[in-house]
C-alpha cells in the first residue's frame, strides 16, 4: 500500500523524474484505491487546485 504513495509522491515532487504530475496521478490512484488516507488528501488537493491535472472541485470534495 505505502509503496504506491511513496512512488507517487517522489514523482510529484520531481525526485524520481522531473515533476511529472500526470504520471504521479497514476500512482496516487493506485494508493487511493488501496485506502491510503494521506494520498487521498494529496489527490484531492491536486483536483481542487488544478495542480497538474484538470480541476474538478466536486470530485476533490470526495477525497478531503
Amino acid at each position: 500500500l505505502k509503496q504506491w504513495s511513496f512512488i507517487a509522491n517522489d514523482i510529484y515532487k520531481g525526485d524520481v523524474i522531473i515533476g511529472n504530475k500526470q504520471e504521479a496521478v497514476r500512482f496516487f490512484l493506485k494508493a487511493v484505491d488501496k485506502g491510503d488516507i494521506i494520498t487521498m488528501h494529496l489527490y484531492g488537493y491536486m483536483l481542487y487546485f488544478s495542480d497538474g491535472i484538470q480541476e474538478n472541485k466536486k470530485e476533490a470534495s470526495q477525497y478531503y
